[in-house]
């Protein structure tokens, strides 16, 4: 009963965990993504279609 107990409060850790760490490094990314889109679309060479 204490192993399932103990790998229920694992669980929990890890997403606790996961969220602390990955949600602003998911946010990060998202930011510095959108500055190099926004970079992109900015060029008048690149907005063209081929």
């Amino acid at each position: 009963m204490s192993s399932s107990l103990d790998y229920n409060a694992y669980l929990a850790l890890i997403e606790k965990n996961l969220y602390a760490i990955g949600g602003p490094i998911i946010i990060i990314l998202g930011t510095i993504c959108s500055i190099i889109s926004l970079f992109v679309f900015c060029q008048k060479k690149l907005r063209k279609n081929p």
